[in-house]
Formats: structure tokens, sequence, C-alpha cells
């Protein structure tokens, strides 16, 4: 916690009233410098800031893969995705960049 910024809440309504009743406005993740903008990962749902574009794509991910049968259902077609990959690296080493981006 050292190098934080911390609000100590001394009452239950201030308490409620913030991390309750106004939580969608103060609930984010932490911008990654890294993973956003040299990685340019923050399209993906785990390093997305909360808002409409990142409920839409929670949802769909539910939906896809909310389920341990969903994600059994997708199990064959990542294992093919990953044999793919495999066999360009395979053949076209220098271009692993260009592969891993695809």
């Amino acid at each position: 916690m050292l190098g934080q910024r911390m609000v100590i809440l001394n009452s239950f309504d201030a308490a409620e009233e913030i991390l309750d009743k106004k939580s969608a406005i103060y609930s984010d993740r932490p911008y990654l410098p890294v993973c956003g903008g040299i990685m340019n990962c923050d399209r993906f749902l785990a390093f997305q800031s909360y808002g409409t574009p990142w409920r839409e794509m929670r949802r769909l991910f539910a939906q896809t893969v909310g389920t341990h049968k969903g994600l059994m259902e997708l199990t064959g077609h990542l294992e093919d995705l990953v044999c793919d990959f495999l066999l360009r690296v395979a053949s076209d080493p220098p271009s692993l960049t260009r592969h891993v981006q695809r």
C-alpha cells in the first residue's frame, strides 16, 4: 500500500455510499502503460476500463465461455489454432513477432 492513495471512511453510511451505491464511478482497473500502450493489450477484457464496452465484452464472454461446457466446446478449436501457430513459427522463426500478433 506504500505510495498508494488511501481514503479512510469512519462511518457506515459513508462506506455504503461510496462502496455500494456509487461503485460504478469508483470501480476501475489501473492503467498499465506496458500492457495498454506498448503491447496494445488494452483491447482485451482483462485490461479494459470499466464502462459500456467492458460490460458488452463481459456479456459476450460469459455467453461463450461462461460455463465449463462452453469452454470444452471451444477446446478443439483452440488446439487447432495452437497447432497452426506452432507450424507457422517452425516454418518461419524470424517472423515470430508477426505470428504472435496474428
